[in-house]
């Protein structure tokens, strides 16, 4: 990446669904409800590095615990029309749809919040494209040290 700022990805978030039979599903926390809806929430860089982004924060709904998740790596994926995205995602099951907040944050520290309603009919939704910009000078990666 070049170290200077102004460097961008565009993004495209959704979510992919697939309804659990009965014997699938698991109850909640409070044992109430069956959790039928299997989902994945993702944030796909679809054009540019994406390295320049740092992490990929998940805030859920409050009955989750936990409710937010970090993706600090992303998954390469080529999708059934033979495009090759990088995926930042989480995977959870629920009994109802929500609006969760999404935050990404680039290596430069530039933040950026998007808001995405789990789409339930078919197999799922994605919104239109973004542009995410990373408008401060890019931070080095750095090794994690690994243990003995």
């Amino acid at each position: 990446l070049d170290p200077r700022a102004g460097n961008s990805v565009l993004l495209v978030v959704g979510n992919t669904y697939q309804r659990l039979s009965n014997s699938e599903a698991e109850y909640d926390q409070t044992g109430k409800y069956k959790k039928y809806h299997d989902w994945v929430l993702f944030v796909d860089v679809i054009q540019g590095d994406s390295s320049l982004i740092a992490n990929v924060q998940f805030n859920l709904h409050a009955t989750f615990k936990p409710q937010t998740f970090v993706c600090t790596s992303p998954v390469n994926i080529i999708l059934p029309d033979g495009s090759r995205v990088s995926r930042f995602k989480t995977r959870q099951q629920s009994y109802a749809s929500f609006t969760a907040n999404i935050r990404i944050t680039g290596r430069g520290g530039s933040t950026f919040n998007l808001v995405h309603t789990l789409s339930f009919e078919g197999g799922g939704q994605q919104q239109v494209p973004v542009r995410f910009t990373e408008n401060r000078p890019i931070q080095d990666l750095r090794m994690n040290k690994m243990p003995e």
